[in-house]
């Protein structure tokens, strides 16, 4: 495991840290106060780990690499940060919002993301397309146009076209790969992004643009029958009024003419000697003028009605 350490001027041990790497820690006996690792097993922990299904050494969209002590390390790409400022082993998240797949939305991406190149980088599996061989040109083109197209690997004339999530990323000189990430501009903001309900908002104030020229192209045609349906509404109304005053014209011409009298009779039995009361009511024409009182009946009286 490493260089040699004479036991005459180093202290030694060996421990399974808690990554799972079993290491050789050395100390000397003079002039230093700190342990400091010599080797391990593996040695390079951040290509020696696949884990599928999961993110690998570290989280999602991160990737591992090993520091001076060869220590394994999580970092993030670049426009990306930590899901948790602190910790760097939850992943990473992207600092922009996702290159828009509406058929409707942006149709130059080129005028918002571009690719930052990451050289002796990788992400093992998460690649949805292929492309053998191409160079490098054709390869980022691809990316940039590719709505799915987080991240693109160039290893060898294969072209790797990777989305999110990305998973068991690796970095460090023995990785002969290059990676192309997607990232918004640096002269964008956040508010120049696309985002999905933008380009739905823009088509449903088309639709009701469409729906309002069409409501208005029909409205002569709607007021045509508005009119007619009032104008059949108020000419019932005055018909009806109409054969109302004449009904009512009719009676009264018919009655003018007529005495309505309330009248009080008597009938008188055979002998005449008793007069027994009963109500009566006649007419009698107006011409007639009838005014007085019969003997036999003295309660007689008319009015007219």
């Amino acid at each position: 495991m490493g260089e040699s350490f004479p036991t005459g001027e180093f202290y030694q041990r060996a421990t399974i840290d808690l990554d799972g790497v079993f290491r050789k820690y050395v100390y000397r006996k003079t002039g230093r106060t700190e342990w400091v690792a010599t080797g391990g097993i593996p040695s390079d922990l951040c290509t020696a780990v696949i884990s599928f299904p999961g993110s690998g050494v570290c989280g999602f969209n991160s990737y591992c690499k090993l520091d001076k002590n060869r220590n394994p390390r999580c970092e993030c790409p670049t426009g990306y940060s930590y899901l948790k400022p602190n910790t760097t082993l939850e992943g990473c998240k992207p600092n922009f919002t996702a290159q828009s797949c509406n058929p409707d939305g942006f149709s130059n991406e080129k005028l918002l993301f571009e690719l930052e190149e990451m050289p002796n980088t990788t992400w093992i599996l998460a690649d949805f397309e292929q492309y053998n061989p191409v160079h490098e040109e054709l390869c980022r083109r691809s990316c940039l146009k590719d709505c799915l197209c987080a991240v693109a690997v160039l290893d060898n004339g294969t072209c790797l076209k990777k989305r999110l999530p990305l998973s068991n990323g690796r970095a460090g000189p023995g990785i002969t790969a290059k990676t192309f990430v997607k990232v918004l501009k640096r002269n964008l903001s956040l508010q120049d992004s696309p985002h999905p309900d933008s380009c739905k908002g823009k088509k449903d104030q088309a639709t009701l643009v469409h729906v309002g020229s069409a409501l208005l192209g029909s409205s002569g045609f709607l007021n045509f029958l508005l009119v007619s349906a009032i104008s059949l509404a108020l000419y019932y109304s005055y018909h009806k009024k109409l054969l109302s005053i004449h009904e009512d014209s009719s009676l009264r011409n018919s009655k003018k003419d007529e005495l309505v009298l309330d009248v009080t009779c008597y009938d008188s039995t055979n002998d005449g000697s008793v007069f027994v009361k009963k109500p009566c009511a006649f007419s009698l024409p107006q011409h007639l003028n009838f005014e007085g009182r019969d003997m036999k009946s003295p309660d007689l009286h008319w009015q007219r009605k």
